[in-house]
């Protein structure tokens, strides 16, 4: 039986993961003005429909939750 903590980990290391794909895409997460937000400079188009589908996936408030806690 998988428990919460190690679900917790797996999501973690999951989102971990789709924001360095993410910004391997020019794709970048920020907390601006206490809000998520998407930033793209010259991003590379092919890995957006994979991107916004993990993000869809995950979701804004995991996403939100792991930016803030990781915020230096």
């Amino acid at each position: 039986m998988i428990d919460k903590i190690d679900t917790e980990l797996a999501l973690e290391a999951g989102i971990a993961e789709f924001i360095d794909m993410a910004r391997s895409a020019n794709v970048f997460f920020e907390i601006v003005n206490d809000r998520l937000t998407v930033r793209a400079v010259n991003p590379d188009w092919k890995m957006w429909g994979p991107i916004r589908y993990l993000l869809d996936e995950i979701g804004i408030a995991h996403i939100e939750r792991f930016m803030r806690r990781t915020i230096h």
